[in-house]
């Protein structure tokens, strides 16, 4: 594959672009929405690649479901929540579908999100060596 296909245009081919398919007014009036595109790209180039394959992922998630931006950051705020509980009561098994949907929406959870989630999912780590160790012992 191609990794030129999935990079954002340059600044300078936006320019050129837009240099020549409009002219006169016209290019006055669209220089600001071009300059926003440009803007734009900017801002995914200063995206890590991880953030702007999350970024597609999502798009596509929410355009397959019909589900809005808002529901979208809901989700991952009842994510949180599910990390916590899930510390709590020291049962990762929720967390094993919650961390699924999180790449299949394309959530970005945030950090605290994440370092509980890890350590709830140590914990069932520590419970299958240990049946591994009485199953030794047997």
């Amino acid at each position: 594959w191609d990794v030129y296909e999935y990079l954002p245009p340059s600044t300078d081919q936006l320019h050129q672009t837009r240099n020549e398919t409009l002219n006169g007014n016209e290019q006055n009036k669209s220089s600001r929405i071009g300059n926003k595109e440009i803007e734009k790209s900017k801002k995914e180039n200063k995206m890590s690649y991880t953030e702007r394959k999350l970024r597609e992922r999502r798009d596509m998630y929410l355009e397959a479901t019909n589900l809005t931006a808002p529901h979208h950051r809901l989700a991952t705020v009842l994510l949180a929540h599910l990390s916590d509980h899930c510390a709590k009561t020291s049962n990762p098994l929720p967390l094993y579908v919650g961390w699924e949907k999180v790449l299949e929406a394309g959530m970005m959870p945030m950090e605290r999100t994440l370092s509980t989630s890890l350590y709830v999912l140590s914990l069932d780590e520590g419970k299958e060596s240990d049946r591994s160790d009485k199953g030794d012992r047997d």
